[in-house]
């Protein structure tokens, strides 16, 4: 056995040195058992521009009527796929019935089922023709049994969503968590179609077979799998609208952080076309300091000017919805106030410059409340600037809350 073995390694150290056209001199002289040897050669990891070459000579090489059961042990997925395809041109129907069904009874339940998954129309034939084989319908009713433990894990996959979706405070999450949301429910999404593609492909075989149970076994996961996408777990449409499912339990959880509750318990939505500005109370933004914290007073606006149109625009939009105004906290909280004054001199933006934030004691109650609202009017351009026009961009951005808008904010100061 000893000896066997170390004659392996030995052929196969030689045939790592062959050419192409050595491979088709001496493949044909190599027993069977040899020419499996080697199989491992013919690989796109072996060889990138001839392994396929060297893959056919490996197959045209058996004697025919031989079994290929043994070849088909030591074959990998893109192997198996690359023989369906060579058989597949007319010129090259070498193969009897008898070997490929041979062929067939060597390959492992994971690689016949890797290679039903990812085979083309054109590849499926050879499996269409041999689904009335024992085989075939034994490798289908081992996909059926998988399907249906993979169908289940994927359904407590879903309903363990469903509570995080449920229980979440989404104004805790970062940016990172919020994106974590998401990309849970893109990786249920595409377990799920990996499943019905595998379900589809396996049921045209089915169908070719006479094998009743399988058809109708098959033809329930694929309803099952269906359902799971639109109804449990839900699609994003061309409009970015959630369907259903989790997609839409989430989007029912943003709609409901960007609304009022108003004393009689009616409950009124932000409009998409809300300022982003605006929108941002419900992360306990209201204040200038607070947009200082968030960053909002990098000096990203070059060559601003005030609009005082626009100040009084902005005032009447948050007046209109009951806001407290935002250009001071009161006597008591206002941490602009005299109380916090220091000796800046007046308020002016250059290009580059951060605005001081703090208010000359020395200035009338007037001009204090023209540099605050000027203040007011650069953090709504600066959130412009950054993208954030509307509430629609918030909820693109899929910013839901302070921390979010803050890592936000940051980067896209690094890419400006």
């Amino acid at each position: 056995m000893k000896h066997t073995h170390d004659n392996q390694h030995l052929l196969k150290d030689a045939v790592k040195h062959w050419d192409l056209s050595k491979w088709s001199r001496e493949c044909s002289k190599l027993l069977p058992e040899q020419l499996i040897d080697i199989a491992s050669l013919a690989t796109p990891e072996e060889d990138v521009e001839a392994w396929k070459k060297k893959l056919h000579l490996i197959l045209v090489s058996f004697p025919p009527h031989l079994s290929l059961e043994s070849l088909g042990r030591a074959l990998t997925v893109v192997q198996v796929l690359e023989i369906l395809q060579f058989l597949a041109t007319p010129a090259n129907h070498l193969m009897s019935r008898q070997q490929l069904s041979s062929l067939f009874v060597g390959l492992s339940p994971l690689v016949f089922r890797e290679v039903v998954s990812q085979a083309t129309d054109q590849q499926l034939y050879f499996f269409k023709e041999e689904a009335v084989t024992e085989v075939v319908q034994h490798h289908l009713s081992l996909i059926v049994h998988e399907l249906n433990e993979e169908l289940k894990a994927l359904g407590d996959e879903i309903q363990a969503s469903e509570s995080q979706i449920d229980t979440v405070v989404l104004e805790d999450l970062n940016s990172e968590e919020i994106a974590d949301l998401y990309l849970k429910m893109d990786r249920l999404s595409e377990k799920a179609n990996e499943l019905l593609h595998l379900t589809n492909h396996s049921l045209v075989i089915a169908w070719n077979s006479s094998r009743v149970d399988l058809i109708q076994e098959l033809g329930r996961i694929k309803e099952l799998c269906q359902r799971c996408l639109l109804d449990h777990i839900g699609q994003v449409s061309e409009q970015e609208i959630a369907s259903a499912g989790l997609r839409q339990r989430l989007e029912n959880k943003v709609n409901a952080l960007f609304s009022d509750r108003d004393a009689h318990g009616h409950v009124t939505f932000m409009k998409e076309t809300t300022p982003a500005l605006e929108a941002l109370v419900k992360f306990s933004v209201w204040y200038v300091q607070d947009y200082a914290e968030i960053g909002l007073y990098h000096p990203l606006v070059k060559n601003s000017h005030v609009d005082s149109a626009r100040q009084s625009q902005i005032e009447a939009s948050r007046s209109e919805r009951g806001s407290p105004s935002r250009i001071g906290k009161g006597d008591e909280e206002d941490r602009f106030g005299t109380a916090a004054a220091s000796q800046h001199g007046s308020f002016q933006l250059e290009d580059g410059i951060l605005p001081e934030l703090d208010f000359d004691p020395a200035q009338t109650d007037a001009k204090n409340l023209k540099r605050r609202e000027e203040l007011l009017v650069i953090a709504e351009e600066n959130l412009n600037y950054l993208g954030l026009h509307t509430l629609r961009d918030l909820k693109a951005a899929k910013i839901y809350s302070k921390q979010s808008l803050i890592e936000y904010i940051s980067e896209k100061k690094a890419f400006l």
